[in-house]
């Protein structure tokens, strides 16, 4: 089904806010909502999926409006919360609509990160009291079905599979950066010491990381491929429990905006041996480029203000290449590090081709 298609549909029961976070199984959708001018559709790309639920909420308990919430199935730590406690029929009985890409379903083959997701994500709903439809084809959308459990109040759950929605091949204006994600971490990674240990966020990030590393047989870098938002405070421990190394987190700003407090957390505990490199495209690049608003945060007033010692932007080559020049003046600092990258990956880029387990034996050894 077109995305365009699935929305008008959804406007037929009175469904016109839409509110999540993008993936890539899901990409269509959320690329048709990102682009989408009608006047009719309310959608906001959220930090992360609780708060998406949030604005659901807000919206309903202002003028009864019901709100679709997207989002992958990874994300269903962040919604749980806010179900068991706010949304269900023995706190505030608020309807709410998830539409759910079905990452890991036991009929597919996917990543590890993926598998366990995948095998509990209809038990999941079934805990949490949720009614749901499975859609695979366009005869699975039962409209009646979805309008009768919420206007009774009753929250429901689309779970979508892989080939439901139709390709969609729109691409958004690319930023006017310069420098590569790529490039920019193979020339960090080779530039700190041999006893520096390097941590990368999920998706294209990580399996960027994943080819440079091989080099060195993966011993200095964890690869953060699930549980997005969670690779700065995964650093933090990483640096506590390694003080006489060097510490480099690369992540992006769409993790960074999934989990933004971390950042309070480790400006105030006592690590020096901390860099915290924000890789900034403004986008979602990973899973279609949708936007984030990144390019509206001053992180320069916004490091300080959460007591990192210092704070460096970096927009050109001529300005990665003084930083590598000065490298080693700046790691007794806890530093926060912006990198503006373009909007790009290889369409080629491998995945990985060994178990995480056997490159999680090899991690700091």
């Amino acid at each position: 089904m077109k995305a365009e298609t699935f929305v008008s549909k959804l406007s037929e029961i009175n469904i016109n806010n839409f509110y999540g976070v993008p993936d890539s199984l899901m990409s269509s959708l959320s690329k048709h909502l990102a682009s989408n001018n009608s006047r009719k559709i309310n959608h906001k790309i959220l930090h992360n999926e609780g708060g998406a639920v949030g604005v659901a909420i807000g919206k309903y308990v202002s003028n009864a409006e019901i709100s679709a919430v997207y989002m992958q199935n990874s994300g269903f730590g962040n919604i749980i919360n806010p179900i068991t406690s706010l949304t269900n029929k023995d706190v505030f009985s608020i309807p709410i609509l998830y539409v759910i890409g079905w990452r890991g379903s036991p009929d597919i083959k996917d990543e590890p990160q993926h598998k366990m997701q995948g095998r509990i994500t209809l038990e999941l709903l079934k805990l949490l009291e949720i009614n749901f439809l499975v859609l695979e084809s366009d005869e699975d959308l039962d409209l009646k079905l979805i309008k009768n459990n919420l206007l009774n109040k009753k929250s429901f759950a689309l779970v979508v599979k892989k080939s439901f929605f139709d390709h969609d091949p729109t691409e958004f204006p690319k930023n006017e950066n310069e420098l590569l994600r790529q490039d920019v971490m193979q020339k960090l990674y080779r530039a700190y010491s041999d006893n520096t240990l390097f941590v990368s966020t999920t998706g294209k990030t990580s399996r960027e990381l994943y080819e440079i590393s091989k080099s060195d047989n993966f011993r200095k870098s964890f690869f953060t491929i699930g549980g997005m938002g969670h690779s700065s405070s995964i650093s933090l421990g990483i640096a506590e429990s390694n003080q006489d190394k060097q510490i480099v987190c690369f992540d992006g700003d769409g993790s960074l905006l999934m989990h933004m407090g971390a950042i309070s957390i480790i400006g105030a505990s006592p690590v020096t041996n901390f860099h915290y490199i924000l890789l900034n495209n403004y986008s979602h690049e990973s899973v279609g480029g949708q936007p984030t608003v990144a390019n509206k945060i001053k992180f320069k007033e916004f490091s300080y203000a959460n007591n990192f010692n210092s704070y460096l932007s970096i927009e050109t080559q001529s300005d990665l290449t003084n930083y590598i020049k000065n490298i080693k003046s700046y790691c007794d600092k806890k530093m926060f590090i912006e990198i503006d990258i373009e909007m790009y990956s290889d369409k080629n880029l491998p995945r990985p081709d060994l178990k995480p387990s056997q490159y999680i034996s090899k991690f700091n050894n």
